[in-house]
């Protein structure tokens, strides 16, 4: 049994260059017990195509965090591949995750991930300035999702909170 520097670390911040560290897991699981992390702050770049391995490193990672609830991604503001991007994301956020918070560039990200990660019961949704959302109509548009919803746009984000799913009986 090796000795965990921080056993009790609950909440921490990791930023990834152009490459996942070689060791970083090992490192990672020596001065953190990740089982107890219930929040983390993720900095990299989420292009598979640029960083397979450290993907297959952060599946890993958040495989290893058992009692993860919240997620905050933080990657660059570029417009090439966004649904590929998405899709990538999308793809290491497990059911355990129940609150995400993520870049986008416009709705059409934002239902993305909502479309996909059903097992939200909250998200935060950062967005550049120039973007202007109509709350009303981006309410409606979130109709379709059939949860019940409630949301506040502030200081360019949207922070989105849901419940049970809706039961829709017919007539």
């Amino acid at each position: 049994m090796h000795r965990i520097f921080f056993p009790n670390v609950q909440h921490f911040a990791l930023g990834i260059g152009d490459q996942w560290p070689s060791n970083a897991q090992q490192t990672l699981s020596t001065i953190l017990d990740l089982s107890r992390v219930i929040k983390l702050s993720l900095s990299a770049d989420f292009y598979p195509e640029y960083t397979s391995n450290a993907i297959a490193e952060i599946k890993s990672l958040l495989n290893q965090t058992s009692n993860l609830r919240s997620l905050a991604l933080y990657d660059y503001w570029t417009p090439q591949n966004s649904s590929q991007r998405l899709q990538t994301i999308c793809s290491f956020v497990g059911p355990h995750i129940k609150h995400l918070q993520i870049r986008v560039k416009d709705l059409n990200d934002i239902k993305y991930i909502l479309e996909r990660l059903e097992h939200l019961t909250s998200a935060t949704f950062k967005y550049a300035p120039m973007l202007t959302i109509n709350r009303a109509e981006f309410l409606q548009s979130l109709e379709y999702l059939n949860r019940y919803s409630s949301m506040w746009n502030c200081q360019n984000s949207i922070y989105i909170w849901f419940g049970d799913k809706k039961i829709v009986r017919n007539k």
